[in-house]
């Protein structure tokens, strides 16, 4: 885990461009690292470029679980 991150608050995401819940951020990196469908994540839906969220996605702190 990167330090300094704090995995118990919500914070800002890059992919979806505004705060999010841990839970969420877990549930769309599962889904964005290919560990789980994509349509499992319901809020995956508003993102338009999933391959860009992908990128964006592995490049966020949070991301190295």
């Amino acid at each position: 885990m990167a330090e300094g991150l704090d995995y118990v608050n919500p914070h800002y995401c890059p992919v979806y461009q505004r705060i999010i819940s841990i839970d969420l951020c877990f549930d769309s990196l599962m889904a964005l690292g290919r560990d789980v469908k994509v349509s499992s994540v319901k809020e995956l839906a508003v993102v338009k470029n999933i391959e860009e969220a992908r990128k964006i996605c592995a490049a966020c702190p949070y991301s190295e679980l």
